[in-house]
């Protein structure tokens, strides 16, 4: 065991808050043990040689231990520099009824309690009547009927709280005055006492509110449960009506899930969505509300007064105007996965939450909960908080995950309707979650949480408890759908991307076909020009000219010399012309394969 620090006074000590001591460390420990400490010495007693001062008691009642040099006590733990002075440390224990168990107990009790006394009451007035109606009754059947007994409930089951409250001098190098140690102990001891009737006072108004509470409920629930499932259904039907991208029966149900827990946050938070109007709208708005009021009130319309006006009425309305609480923020569009990836759906208009009083009720009982000293089933609002993103460390107590009502019920606040209203299970979150944030997390918190039992607690439990499970189930259902689509795109794209790699390779052999065969063709064309050539060379050779054709070649010769230049610059132009058309067109031969098998698109 350890002694948490959880209060210091004054400011200057605030350090210590959060602080421990464990066990075998100081010498507070020593209040929480049977009988005298070891080496504990009657009051007044001295204390051995090279032990430092003496450890006294006080009183018995409650138990405590005074050290009158701090310094002189080895034992003692500093939390800084040790300092003159001395230490007083208190027990402070009480009999705590607020427990979820005791809540239980009492409750079950209170209820028998209540019904015993309606049939006594029953049978009381039943033996006046046949006591007054017989003339001839004696004297012990007119005791008979005061001889009934008064039904008592049982005592509330407790357990012990054990506090140490803790004072000392440290740099006032003075000791405690018996005068003060005599009161600290005496507030102690009355503290014991107020505390533990404090909370047996509360719990039984608790007690009571919640049993009136339970009746309110089945009386609102008998005459409107109906009416709550018809608008439900028809809330459901109207919003899968107005989607025309659902083409199976699974597809629907799925829907249905998530528009049946949006129509249960608007019931628990009393909030509904009302669609901001366009620029065209607002101004035919405007006019129709001018036009409905006196010419006098025109400039009064809904917040469409201009500056002046506005001014005006704030300075005349001063005194009596009451804090308005600020105005929720526009919703933000909210990623929707629809089976085919991620999708961000926006509305045609944005939406401002807004706070419908016909639908408050459940609103309304929830706030009263902020009242109660200790509630049953705290996991269905432990669950709800870590599933709105809330940290353990603001709603458990310390270093555990026991929620701590008097922590948490603070948080039940306008801000925390808004996120459960704004909670939307469906899609991809890119916060960071903690492990108790997470969904198996979660669920394993209400798993074992009865229904049936509690219904029979508070109606607002149940309907929080059915949130927050068709929460966890829609959410669920959602990671698993994303979960296979991912698996699906992967699969897909592995499969685009092996298609692909086989399109290149046949891309690659049929270039290199292409281009053989282009190297063929080149190739004999090449030996045909070759053949021509030499054909003609021959011609040439056994052409047998005439003498008297000689001077005449040799003025030809002359001539065909002097246009040499030319012919061979024309040449030239001829043969770059030629080496082009020659070229082989890469670009062309890969054109025509892909317009046959055309390039795989990768996801």
């Amino acid at each position: 065991e350890q002694i948490e620090i959880i209060h210091a006074s004054p400011p200057d000590y605030s350090f210590l808050v959060g602080q421990t001591i464990k066990s075998g460390e100081g010498v507070t420990h020593k209040l929480f043990t049977e009988g005298k400490a070891e080496g504990e010495g009657d009051e007044g007693g001295e204390a051995k040689e090279g032990e430092g001062d003496a450890e006294k008691e006080i009183s018995d009642d409650p138990k405590n231990l005074f050290i009158e040099q701090v310094v002189r006590e080895k034992k003692m733990k500093f939390f800084k520099v040790p300092r003159l002075g001395s230490y007083l440390a208190v027990r402070l224990s009480y009999n705590s009824c607020l427990s979820e168990r005791a809540v239980e107990l009492a409750i079950a009790d209170k209820i028998e309690c209540d019904h015993k006394r309606e049939e006594q009451e029953a049978e009381r007035k039943a033996m006046e009547e046949d006591a007054e109606n017989d003339k001839n009754r004696d004297k012990d059947d007119d005791e008979e009927v005061k001889a009934l007994e008064p039904i008592k409930e049982k005592d509330l089951l407790v357990t012990e709280e054990k506090y140490a409250v803790c004072i000392d001098t440290m740099g006032q190098d003075r000791t405690l005055t018996d005068e003060e140690i005599k009161f600290a102990i005496g507030l102690v001891k009355e503290y014991s006492k107020t505390w533990q009737q404090t909370e047996e006072n509360e719990l039984k108004k608790d007690i009571q509110n919640k049993i009136d509470s339970a009746k309110k409920d089945r009386e609102y629930l008998d005459a409107e449960l109906q009416n709550i499932q018809m608008d439900e259904e028809k809330y459901i039907e109207d919003m899968l009506l107005s989607r025309d991208d659902i083409e199976t029966d699974e597809q629907r149900d799925k829907e249905a899930k998530v528009y049946k827990l949006e129509f249960s946050s608007s019931q628990l938070t009393g909030l509904t969505v009302e669609p901001e109007l366009d620029e065209d709208e607002k101004e035919a708005d405007d006019k129709k509300s001018k036009d409905s009021k006196p010419p006098t009130a025109n400039k009064k319309d809904r917040g469409k007064e201009d500056a002046k006006s506005k001014k005006e009425k704030d300075a005349k309305d001063a005194k009596n105007k009451k804090p308005e609480k600020p105005e929720p923020k526009v919703v933000k569009p909210v990623k929707i996965d629809d089976g085919e990836g991620d999708e961000e759906q926006k509305p045609k208009r944005p939406s401002t939450p807004r706070l419908e009083e016909s639908i408050s009720r459940w609103r309304k009982e929830i706030l009263a909960l902020k009242s109660a000293k200790v509630v049953r089933f705290p996991k269905i609002f432990q669950s709800i908080f870590y599933l709105l993103g809330y940290k353990r460390e603001d709603i458990c107590e310390v270093n555990t995950n026991k929620l701590c009502w008097k922590k948490a019920k603070e948080f039940i606040n306008d801000g925390f309707f808004m996120n459960l209203f704004r909670y939307n299970p469906v899609g991809p979150k890119d916060s960071e979650f903690k492990t108790y944030q997470k969904i198996n997390f979660i669920e394993k918190l209400v798993a074992d949480i009865d229904i049936d039992a509690v219904e029979a607690y508070s109606f607002t439990f149940a309907k929080l408890l059915s949130w927050v499970k068709l929460a966890i189930e829609v959410r669920r259902e959602d990671v698993i759908k994303r979960i296979l689509n991912t698996r699906r795109l992967k699969a897909e794209r592995e499969a685009a991307i092996e298609q692909e790699n086989e399109r290149q390779k046949d891309r690659k052999a049929f270039f290199e076909e292409e281009k053989l065969k282009w190297d063929e063709e080149m190739e004999k064309q090449r030996e045909a020009e070759l053949a021509a050539k030499r054909e003609r060379e021959k011609e040439l050779d056994n052409d047998d000219e005439d003498d008297d054709y000689a001077d005449y070649d040799d003025d030809e010769n002359q001539k065909q010399n002097e246009g040499e230049g030319d012919k061979h610059k024309e040449g030239e132009g001829d043969a770059e012309g030629e080496e082009d058309e020659n070229k082989f067109d890469e670009a062309e031969v890969y054109e025509r394969f892909d317009e046959e098998k055309p390039p795989i698109e990768i996801p």
